[in-house]
């Protein structure tokens, strides 16, 4: 459906209200992966609005395989604004999984933050490089010793262990997936792989797990589909 719409979108993604562009940088990471989609969402990246700024960051991975470098500059630029934990959350959940290794070092700020969302994502980000992240195991065994917080202890304990095993944690498990944010570009950002594997064993439906998969994004996608091209002919209309 993002692929039929896409050159309305990228319209939309230099539209003059904010709202619009926030839904082009979503409905982009559901368009197949090109050069203008992904260079759209680095221009989204440094948006003025907060709103378009997260949504883009999120999208990114979705287009990208972490090899792009002006991407993972976006990424890492976000990634260093450490008094917005919510761009804090997108940028790190891109690190982890497009696994951005140059992002170690802003991570180890974001450990020794006082901000204990901060260090929540920067912890989940280690997670997900696993060995890339090897350089911060260090801090993180300061971090667990040091906080009386036993969720961020867990989380530490986990990302110690991810590194030590040399093995990286599958990238669905990384972060609660926010609001507008991106998971892994194989299931989008509007369902985790967990989720999805639950809700096909509790249905008793007769269609089969791959289609039902398609069926679910579809009724999800539909929606808010409906409401952006709405918003584009308004756009159209008055401008």
């Amino acid at each position: 459906i993002a692929d039929l719409h896409r050159s309305e979108i990228l319209l939309a993604a230099k539209s003059v209200d904010p709202k619009v562009r926030r839904l082009a940088a979503i409905f982009l990471s559901m368009a197949t992966p090109d050069e203008v989609t992904l260079e759209s969402l680095i221009q989204l990246s440094s948006d003025d609005s907060l709103d378009v700024r997260y949504a883009a960051i999120a999208a990114i991975p979705a287009v990208t395989d972490g090899t792009n470098e002006d991407a993972n500059k976006a990424i890492l630029l976000a990634l260093s604004e450490t008094s917005n934990p919510s761009l804090i959350r997108d940028a790190s959940h891109a690190v982890g999984l497009l696994k951005i290794q140059e992002a170690v070092p802003l991570l180890a700020n974001l450990l020794k933050s006082d901000e204990p969302l901060n260090k929540r994502y920067a912890a989940q980000s280690a997670k997900a490089l696993g060995p890339l992240a090897s350089p911060l195991a260090g801090e993180l065994k300061n971090q667990m010793d040091g906080t009386e917080d036993q969720d961020l202890k867990e989380i530490i304990r986990s990302a110690i262990t991810s590194i030590q095993q040399h093995t990286s944690i599958p990238d669905g498990e990384i972060l609660p997936p926010p609001v507008s944010s991106n998971t892994t570009p194989k299931y989008t950002n509007l369902q985790t792989e967990g989720n999805l594997n639950q809700e096909m064993q509790n249905t008793k439906s007769t269609v089969t797990p791959s289609k039902e998969i398609k069926l679910t994004r579809l009724w999800l996608i539909v929606p808010t589909l409906v409401v952006v091209l709405l918003c584009l002919y308004g756009w159209k209309k008055f401008n």
